[in-house]
């Protein structure tokens, strides 16, 4: 699979991070792969963000 780069603001690299961290992932990339699962697999999350900041 090709890598392809995302730019990200400062505070969202962070929380990538500190994600990463807690779950135990190796790379960011993990970590997006498990939040997009998370996301197609509930029902209950919420499918835009509605307080964006950016």
């Amino acid at each position: 699979m090709e890598r392809k780069s995302v730019m990200v603001y400062e505070d969202i690299k962070e929380k990538l991070q500190s994600i990463k961290t807690e779950l135990g992932l190796s790379n960011e990339n993990d970590v997006v792969s498990y939040l997009i699962s998370v996301y197609e697999h509930s029902d209950s999350l919420p499918k835009k963000i509605s307080n964006s900041t950016h």
